[in-house]
């Protein structure tokens, strides 16, 4: 950290030795401390330097020179001159000015000597300062300190990996995103331009792994790049849905992309294998202000962001800023996440996991080790953010950290390093992240919806239901060119999974996961059937207790959207079935599966669906789908389902 030393001769010009009282009474080293005072003024520093130490060999006490020697060291990147000289003057007038036990801890602590830091912060505010910006600098810098020394000496797990190639050059790569599936990686890079305004642009390139899990040669992403600057991007889980950032000058060439300001973020979707011309998001979430390093949900209808004044500077304050979109797609007017996150000073590169609860972002308002820092936080079931938690060391270092990306299972960080090894600039890296700084066990469900007669791929909605809740935690629409989907599952949840298309019957699917801990993603395919009589759908997601028929709470979710799939078709008539496995009395099956039909007949009716359209009819075992003789087979056969009987 840089920063101003008070020198109080500088503001009294010209000087003579009628107008000042030195600590000297030495005439040469005062004619000499005056000569190089002149040439400092004149920006002549190394004169000055000589002038300064010249006085000081003619009286070694003279506090006013190394007062200005001090910060001349300091600004020549002599820091260990600077603070032999800030020691001399303690040591000469131990108490004249607390500031300059100040100076000694920022420039102890810039070379990380971080116990001496301490020291010296104690000393500074032992004293008493009417500077209250300094006290207060002095006390967060101070935590700093007192962290650091805990951090190096209880170190995390880190042993970053290049990512190679593929991905890095000898240019900068850095602001890496990817897709649930770990399949997709996204990031920015800076690349020669002589026809750029600064000679360089920053575009997107993405590549996706081979069959052995490599990645492929990185290539731009065609339909989004353009002459100038795009960047900072975040992709959703499935990869359909982009959000980056360009400046404001991008609508003034013709590009159909307006800015608000200094930078705004535009979005874009998928579109077979291209891209949608980008939108502006408007104004609920740019402003005349810089917006960036956006961070897209999952599910893609909540965006995390960065926003700062116009006019940016080292100093500036960043802060963390939320969206959420609608039913109809529009974005939410954007709000700051509360102190506690953000700070009064810098926050940078956020990022939401797929589970939807953990955020890692950079900042230097929270205890680290100097400089940005990598820190987590992670939302309760209140939505209220937990304690910021600090990566640790040597994850974070005295540098600047920041741009973490994490795996869907949370086990590999993608970030990015000048370190040394590289291909030359900031290149990619992966580390594996210990467990304490993991997300919550997420896997992802990946698949594909088609017509069940024609095999065709339909884009058709999707809907993720957490059971326990009935809170649908993911909506969204297939892919319209190949019918695909993919959706985080975090574990620790009982799940639905309902697909739905117009002039279909929909789909319905229920996951376990609530004694799971780990395990591998799940792949399914999803046939829909269209409403003709005689289709049949089996509702994965009615629930009763064993061997009763009372309805448990978990089946709501899915017989309300039997009823609006019966209300948005008013002229279908259905059968309701019951159906057991092979175990116990046939005659105490056939009673079994009648009443639970019943109970499903019962439920429609009292919500509002005509009994004129709907039957119910118990079948025992008589109907089997799988085999009786596994339990996983008998858990199959006992199951409720409709029958289209008119339409």
């Amino acid at each position: 950290m840089k920063f101003k030393f008070i020198i109080f001769l500088l503001l009294l010009s010209p000087l003579t030795n009628a107008q000042v009282s030195y600590h000297s009474s030495d005439s040469k080293a005062i004619k000499l401390f005056e000569k190089g005072l002149d040439a400092y003024n004149k920006k002549e520093d190394d004169e000055a330097i000589k002038y300064l130490e010249s006085a000081l060999e003619k009286d070694p006490k003279f506090y006013e020179c190394w007062d200005v020697l001090s910060r001349l060291y300091y600004e020549s990147g002599n820091k260990k001159d600077a603070l032999i000289a800030l020691y001399r003057m303690v040591e000469i007038e131990p108490e004249k000015r607390p500031s300059d036990w100040y100076y000694i801890a920022i420039v102890e602590k810039d070379d990380q000597n971080y116990e001496k830091a301490l020291n010296a912060f104690n000393t500074y505010l032992s004293f008493r300062d009417y500077d209250l910006k300094r006290i207060e600098l002095a006390q967060r810098l101070k935590k700093d300190c007192e962290f650091a020394l805990w951090a190096i000496n209880n170190p995390v797990p880190y042993a970053p990996l290049n990512l190679g190639p593929m991905i890095n050059t000898a240019d900068p790569e850095y602001l890496p995103c990817l897709t649930a599936d770990d399949q997709l990686i996204l990031f920015t890079r800076r690349i020669n331009d002589v026809m750029a305004p600064e000679g360089k642009q920053d575009n997107l390139y993405y590549t996706v792994r081979d069959e052995e899990k490599n990645w492929r040669m990185a290539v731009p992403l065609k339909g989004i790049n353009s002459e100038f600057n795009e960047g900072a991007a975040s992709i959703s889980a499935n990869g359909n849905t982009l959000v980056f950032t360009a400046c404001a000058y991008y609508g003034d060439y013709g590009l159909g992309r307006r800015g608000l300001g200094s930078c705004d973020l535009f979005i874009s979707s998928q579109e077979g294998n291209g891209w949608s011309a980008p939108e502006n998001m408007g104004e609920e979430v740019n402003t005349a202000n810089w917006e960036s390093q956006p961070s897209l949900s999952s599910d893609g209808n909540t965006i995390y962001f960065i926003r700062a004044p116009k006019k940016r500077d080292k100093d500036v304050n960043q802060e963390i800023f939320v969206s959420h979109r609608n039913e109809n797609g529009e974005w939410s007017k954007a709000e700051k996440l509360p102190e506690g996150i953000n700070t009064p000073y810098k926050e940078e590169t956020v990022l939401i996991h797929p589970d939807g609860h953990t955020l890692y972002f950079s900042s230097n308002g929270h205890p680290g080790m100097g400089g940005l820092d990598i820190f987590m936080s992670r939302m309760d079931e209140n939505g209220n953010w937990g304690e910021v938690k600090n990566l640790g060391y040597p994850i974070n270092t005295p540098n600047d950290e920041n741009s973490l990306m994490v795996s869907t299972n949370g086990e590999l960080a993608y970030f990015s390093s000048n370190m040394e090894g590289g291909f030359g600039s900031f290149d990619i890296y992966s580390f594996e992240l210990y467990p304490e700084a993991r997300p919550m066990a997420v896997t992802y469900m990946k698949g594909k919806v088609y017509d069940a007669q024609t095999e065709k791929p339909i884009s058709a909605r999707f809907q993720l239901i957490d059971l326990s809740t009935s809170e649908i935690i993911y909506s969204a629409f297939t892919e319209a060119v190949n019918g695909e989907f993919l959706i985080p599952i975090t574990y620790g949840n009982d799940y639905a999974l309902n697909v739905e298309k117009e002039g279909y019957l929909f789909f319905s699917e229920n996951f376990e996961l609530t004694n799971n801990v780990e395990g591998e993603p799940f792949f399914m395919n999803v046939p829909l059937m269209k409403i003709e009589v005689g289709s049949e759908l089996i509702l994965r997601n009615v629930f009763f207790e064993t061997d009763m028929y009372d309805l448990k709470p978990e089946s709501k979710v899915e017989l309300d959207k039997l009823i609006a799939f019966l209300n948005g078709n008013p002229a279908v008539k259905i059968e309701i079935d019951g159906h057991t496995d092979n175990q116990g009395n046939e005659s105490h099956n056939k009673s079994l599966s009648t009443e639970r039909a019943k109970s499903v007949y019962t439920y429609l009716v009292d919500k509002g669906i005509s009994g004129d359209r709907l039957t119910y009819k118990g079948f025992a075992s008589q109907n089997p789908i799988a085999d009786n003789d596994t339990e996983e087979g008998r858990a199959r056969n006992r199951r409720t389902s409709i029958q289209i009987i008119a339409k």
